[in-house]
């Protein structure tokens, strides 16, 4: 009895503390319960992808193919999907191949009521991978492996499931010429790759079918619904080599396996193979049409098979991702990298600019976004643009934070793409120019952020920098990063950005432009200091209005022998015409221009004065105004006297007009139109004079003091009917 009495006791004590256990469980599953938002359909699931529904598959079982994003992002050891119609209803899905790089693939049946899914990711301890027995029927699908180069690493990307960081995937079937073939890496990256295809086929005319791949590279196998396809010559027609087989009405499982070697390459974009093939039924027209008697087997079919049709290729229905959520109520990292221009010029290594858009939508309104790039280098927003060199693995991590949590991801990619870009369009220089501020703000404070950059980024920001477009990057530059970017500069670099810079800021301030170009000069040492002063005397001259001090910078520099001595000389005389003085200019720049000429030469230079002059209007009407500015360099050198006799001064002046620096326009157009009594190019001078006093906003009063006695000097001319409409506009 009392041994009854111990073991009910004991069972006793046993259901107390089994009523315990399951007290607990059932707190705990409340909890956890608790922590799912309402309308989360699988609370196992972390993360869930609402997504939209585009193109319908051709087939009812081909069902959607998308792939979703990773990096960090979904739950381990292995992601499994779960897709929910809009209805709720659970929609069959499996996974295709999963990389814990860049995301899984995933195949899911059509929804009846169509418009959108959800897809829940939640975490198993096995992959659970598509298998053709599931009634699915994904298509057409390539996936590479840049890091095989043999069949068997094609055929273990058949396995589907995990697969190696650099492996890639994509609903693609071929080309417009080659409707299924496989053409190569896609991502750009060069041999050695393993690819393997995926594909369904259907066909309405069954029975014995000649199948013939063509093995344009490398090598090949070709599989039909598990089937190994043995080519053999049948004929010698083109097609003639392949394999019979009895396929039947409906679809057709199609697996191609191919692989090239490192030492081979994607030639003439002929590709790696494709796949041609004659139904039963097929027509001589379908086969090329009928052999003339001249040509062996006259009066057959011309081909022995013809190129898979683009509608015998099923296809699966495409989708995209609308937002990304988290359980928890944290913001979810997760976004895509895109190539929006290729910089690419001949003997240079391609720059690539992207733009890396992180998907907010389902993230918490005050969610911030942070991309680093590498250790020293990190961007916020959701959104970034920044430029890449080309054909190289990248790595760009991004972090989402919110006072409700935080996570992070990775992108990894390979740097190519097929843009059309030119450097003729200003969209493409202000997106040079964008990224490459970006790039300088990303930097700590103290270190160069350019650094790593190489020939082709330097030479495709001086293309950029056209002036009077670039001042957010000049000033940036100069203002907050100079000190540490130009101990890594080369001479010819720093004095260029130096120029570029100068540019903008005697526009903007010029006597904070003099002040820089004094910094200048402590850091340069011979011509280089002495082309600075030049600046420094320009800015004076026209931009302040103190024409002693400038002479006083010029005299000096004019003793010189070389260029820049020259080119002084030439201020000179720029000085003299500022003042009025057109004799004393003249003199000047004849001065320099005669210095070794022969009668010959007078010949020749005056057809080459007049090529430069068209050259420079043309520039300045296509809006080359960086290279117009160079081209009024060479032939203010070559030819200073064009100043006196020709219209070097009214472009130069239309140039500064176009630039915004009114400021120099108008000096340089009021000494022309001071000195000069009668030339053809006066009324254009005198217009243009006009035209800048009134974009500087200057008194009416003082506007009209100085287009009257124009107005008066030209009453005859056209022109003055223009300036007489400027003043009553005032």
């Amino acid at each position: 009895m009392k041994h009854c009495k111990r073991h009910i006791n004991r069972g006793r004590g046993t259901g107390r503390l089994a009523c315990a256990a399951l007290a607990s469980l059932l707190a705990a599953r409340a909890g956890f319960a608790a922590d799912v938002p309402a309308g989360w359909q699988v609370r196992e699931a972390p993360v869930r992808f609402r997504v939209s529904l585009r193109d319908r598959p051709t087939h009812a079982s081909a069902g959607y193919v998308l792939q979703l994003p990773d990096g960090g992002l979904l739950p381990g050891p292995y992601p499994r999907p779960s897709v929910r119609a809009a209805d709720g209803v659970a929609l069959r899905s499996a996974v295709l191949w999963q990389n814990p790089e860049t995301g899984f693939s995933l195949v899911f049946a059509a929804p009846e009521s169509g418009g959108a899914v959800t897809i829940y990711v939640e975490p198993v301890q096995r992959p659970e991978t598509w298998d053709p027995a599931s009634g699915l029927t994904p298509s057409p699908l390539l996936c590479a492996d840049p890091e095989g180069d043999d069949l068997g690493d094609a055929r273990r990307l058949g396995r589907l499931g995990r697969v190696g960081d650099t492996v890639h995937y994509q609903p693609r079937a071929g080309i417009p010429k080659a409707p299924l073939c496989i053409q190569g890496d896609l991502s750009g990256r060069p041999p050695p790759t393993a690819f393997y295809l995926l594909a369904y086929l259907v066909t309405d005319d069954p029975g014995r079918t000649w199948v013939a791949p063509f093995t344009l590279k490398g090598v090949s196998e070709v599989r039909i619904d598990g089937d190994t396809i043995r080519p053999r010559k049948r004929i010698d027609k083109w097609g003639g080599t392949g394999d019979w087989a009895d396929l039947g009405r409906g679809l057709h499982r199609l697996e191609v396996f191919a692989a090239f070697a490192r030492e081979e390459d994607y030639s003439e974009g002929r590709g790696v193979m494709w796949l041609t093939w004659a139904p039963p039924n097929a027509s001589l027209e379908e086969l090329g049409g009928v052999r003339s008697k001249e040509l062996p087997y006259a009066g057959t079919s011309m081909w022995a098979s013809r190129v898979v049709a683009k509608d015998e290729i099923v296809r699966s229905g495409s989708c995209r991702v609308e937002a990304v959520e988290m359980r928890d109520g944290a913001p979810a990292a997760a976004g895509q990298a895109e190539a929006t221009h290729v910089f690419w010029f001949e003997g240079e290594t391609p720059i690539l600019c992207y733009r890396l858009r992180a998907w907010t939508a389902g993230n918490p309104a005050d969610t911030t976004y942070t991309w680093s790039f590498g250790e020293n280098a990190a961007a916020t927003g959701p959104a970034v643009r920044w430029l890449f060199p080309g054909r190289q693995e990248a790595r760009v991590i991004l972090a989402a934070a919110s006072e409700t949590g935080r996570s992070r991801c990775t992108l990894p990619f390979y740097t190519y793409g097929t843009v059309q870009t030119s450097f003729a369009d200003p969209d493409a220089r202000a997106a040079f120019r964008d990224a490459c501020l970006a790039m300088l703000k990303a930097h700590p404070e103290n270190a160069d952020p350019t650094a790593d950059w190489n020939a082709a980024m330097w030479s495709n920001l001086f293309r950029a920098l056209e002036p009077g477009e670039s001042d957010a990057l000049l000033a940036y530059l100069f203002t907050e990063r100079w000190e540490a970017v130009k101990r890594g500069l080369t001479a010819k670099r720093r004095a260029r950005l130096e120029d570029r810079f100068l540019l903008m800021a005697e526009r903007i301030d010029p006597e904070s432009a003099v002040a820089w170009a004094v910094r200048f000069e402590e850091d340069a040492r011979g011509a280089r200091a002495a082309g600075l002063a030049l600046r420094r005397a320009e800015m004076l001259l026209y931009d302040l209005g103190r024409p002693d001090a400038a002479l006083e910078l010029i005299r000096p520099v004019a003793r010189r022998t070389d260029d820049v001595g020259r080119l002084a000389s030439i201020r000179l005389g720029d000085a003299a015409f500022a003042r009025g003085d057109v004799g004393e200019a003249t003199r000047l720049y004849g001065a320099v221009q005669n210095v070794g000429r022969t009668d010959e030469d007078w010949r020749a230079d005056a057809v080459l004065d007049g090529a430069l002059s068209e050259t420079v209007r043309s520039l300045l009407e296509q809006g080359y105004y960086a290279e117009a500015l160079d081209e009024l360099a060479r032939w203010e050198r070559r030819f200073p006297l064009s100043k006196v006799s020709s219209d070097f001064i009214v472009l130069e002046a239309r140039l500064y007009k176009a630039l915004g620096h009114y400021r120099r326009a108008r000096g340089l157009l009021q000494g022309y139109v001071d000195g000069m009594d009668a030339t053809s190019y006066l009324p254009q001078a005198a217009e243009l004079l006009v035209q800048c006093l009134v974009a500087m906003r200057a008194p009416a009063d003082e506007i009209r003091a100085a287009a009257e006695p124009l107005r008066q000097r030209l009453q005859y001319h056209p022109a003055a009917e223009r300036i007489e409409a400027l003043l009553r506009s005032l």
